[in-house]
């Protein structure tokens, strides 16, 4: 009997064995097909990705190649597509819009950031899912270099080059022709920018225009320039070069251009714990006395306030004295620079309160006008700063917790409201403050820094053509549903062209800052001034009780506009012929409402200029039309 057993066990063996055998080729030819494809991947070319880039940029002859990319901000969906694409194309500046928002931070999404046109160049590859569904109106560019698969990523060699931006040679020239560039230290600014008790220039804008310098390859050198009015005078007179934390208004821009924002701050105010003084926003400090820097921006928004009354002051420890000798009310500033004063003199017996529907102050880089071709390098290197180096910088800086000197329930709100401010700009925060943020519903939070940029005329700094035309389409609609009247104005310059020809480009460059100016001031707050384009500028009358209201406010625009300018040049003297038309009685939607304000000023023209005209009632304009016929 045994070797009958050892014959069965061998055969049993042995049919094992061949059925194993039999399984693993089965599964090896099944498999030869994706395994050589793998291979000759591995081995060969590797794979291609694509870029999409928005019609306007192929369209100006701006991009037509992957060479051109270099010098554009391109949107990447994750961190893995960024290694891969950075690793075969170096010199790609590239910023990750991840779509879960709430884990990493970001205030908009990587569809978000192509549609609401944030960026102009993106990843669109579907071999990766990165292809996004976007109304945006794009090219495709093949990429010609291969991507390597992510295990053979060299990070090393990555973290090298994430921090570069790439620079045409002209650009290079550029920034090697500027020579040392001397940035403005206020003595005032603690804890944005001061120096230590070294005498060490430190600070939150001291590491940024470190980073930017290290993007750009600038070299410059900090100055005292003394209080923040000093500083800005020093920018006028080119004592200095740079000066950080400026926001772009119409004065400034006469002698300074402006980088993007690169960071929003709330405003606050601080009154005494006898008097507190607790608003939302700025029309609720009405009937009251504001003590404010003279040189902030913020004067020109809260000057025509009525019941306001502005007490200026030289440096912010004024502001302070003047709210404790009981000469002011309240002293308005930026929420964390308030807060550091606050805590380094140990003010005891004070109130802060935060201005929670007021949008925050965006500070950009503020360069002289000499230097403005350096801006549009600016602008990509702060860009191209990431979440983590922000949150990096924001956490040296910022500790939202105040020890003493203020009402024990004020400070959770503090932190809380500060926090918001920081997510806004750094686009990076934790969890916890996102739920935060969205129980803030009243605070109103502006787009991203590209979109300002988008939405604004640069010269004068008035929103522009696309800014007021979605604004005018918004509040018809809220029009349509309250039954309230919207007036729109038409203003188109008279004289202008004249004086542009014959004195220059730069003074009728300073023509169009007076005048935007004085429109601002010749409106209500709520009302929106825009540069339509050229010398043609569009009002906005939200909430109107009756049309002759618009055109009392017409009529007081051409009186202004009739009043002599006093430009570098010379005095010069322009008109205004301007157009009106009231919601709905002259149109009931948006192209109707501005075909007839246009109208409407064309009629202006005809009757010799320098003057206003309403616009015929729609109703009228049918009943003509059925007599005709």
């Amino acid at each position: 009997m045994y070797p009958k057993q050892r014959l069965q066990t061998t055969v049993a063996y042995f049919l094992r064995f061949t059925c194993i055998a039999l399984l693993l080729a089965w599964v090896l030819l099944a498999l030869a097909q994706p395994l050589q494809a793998r291979s000759l991947t591995d081995s060969g070319d590797g794979e291609f990705g694509q870029i999409c880039v928005a019609d306007s940029l192929v369209t100006s002859g701006l991009v037509n190649n992957e060479n051109a990319l270099r010098h554009y901000v391109i949107a990447v969906p994750n961190e893995s597509v960024r290694l891969r694409l950075q690793r075969a194309y170096p010199e790609f500046t590239l910023r990750v819009f991840s779509d879960q928002i709430a884990r990493n931070g970001q205030n908009l999404s990587f569809a978000s950031a192509i549609q609401q046109q944030a960026v102009l160049a993106w990843w669109c590859d579907a071999s990766v899912g990165a292809e996004t569904d976007v109304s945006v109106a794009h090219e495709v560019i093949a990429l010609s270099r291969p991507l390597q698969i992510e295990q053979a990523l060299d990070f090393e060699f990555l973290a090298e080059h994430d921090r570069a931006i790439t620079l045409r040679p002209s650009e290079i020239a550029a920034v090697q022709a500027a020579g040392i560039l001397y940035v403005g230290l206020p003595d005032d600014s603690s804890p944005v920018s001061f120096r230590d008790r070294a005498g060490r220039p430190v600070g939150l804008d001291v590491d940024v225009i470190q980073l930017l310098s290290e993007r750009v390859g600038f070299s410059y050198e900090w100055v005292d320039c003394g209080s923040w009015h000093q500083c800005v005078n020093a920018l006028q007179n080119r004592d200095i070069d740079m000066l950080s934390f400026m926001t772009p208004t119409a004065e400034r821009l006469n002698f300074s251009r402006f980088s993007v924002p690169y960071w929003d701050v709330a405003w606050a105010t601080v009154s005494l714990d006898s008097n507190p003084v607790r608003a939302n926003s700025f029309n609720g400090l009405r009937n009251r006395v504001v003590a404010v820097v003279e040189s902030y921006s913020i004067l020109e928004e809260i000057q025509e306030i009525d019941g306001m009354t502005l007490l200026l002051v030289e440096n912010p420890e004024d502001g302070l004295a003047a709210v404790l000798n009981g000469v002011a009310d309240v002293y308005l500033d930026s929420l964390p620079l308030l807060m550091n004063r606050v805590r380094e003199q140990n003010l005891t017996g004070m109130v802060l309160n935060i201005l929670r529907n007021e949008p925050g102050d965006f500070v950009s880089v503020g360069v002289h006008r000499d230097y403005a071709e350096l801006v549009p390098l600016l602008d990509r290197a702060i860009l191209s700063i990431t979440p983590a180096e922000r949150q990096a910088i924001l956490e040296a800086w910022f500790d939202p917790e105040i020890e003493r000197g203020v009402q024990r329930e004020m400070i959770v709100r503090w932190a809380l409201l500060f926090s918001t401010g920081v997510i806004v700009l750094v686009g990076f925060v934790l969890m916890r403050l996102v739920i935060l943020r969205r129980k803030i519903q009243s605070q109103k939070l502006r787009e991203d820094e590209i979109r300002y940029q988008a939405m604004h005329d640069s010269m004068t700094g008035l929103p522009n053509r696309a800014h007021i035309l979605e604004r005018i389409a918004a509040e018809l609609t809220k029009h349509r549903e309250n039954g309230n009247k919207l007036g729109l104005l038409f203003i188109d310059l008279d004289g202008f062209k004249a004086i542009n020809d014959e004195r220059g480009h730069d003074a009728g460059d300073e023509l169009l800052i007076a005048v935007a100016k004085r429109l601002k001031n010749a409106v209500r707050e709520s009302d929106l001034v825009a540069r339509y384009g050229g010398d043609e500028f569009l009002v906005m009358l939200p909430d109107i009780n009756a049309t002759d209201q618009a055109t009392v406010v017409a009529e007081k625009i051409v009186r202004r506009l009739g009043q002599k300018f006093r430009l570098e040049s010379g005095p010069a003297s322009i008109g205004a012929s301007i157009g009106v038309a009231i919601f709905p009685d002259h149109g009931d939607t948006l192209d109707d409402l501005l075909s007839s304000a246009d109208d409407a000023m064309y009629k202006v023209k005809e009757a010799g200029k320098h003057g206003v005209f309403m616009a015929r009632p729609v109703i009228a304009e049918i009943s003509d039309d059925s007599n005709a016929r």
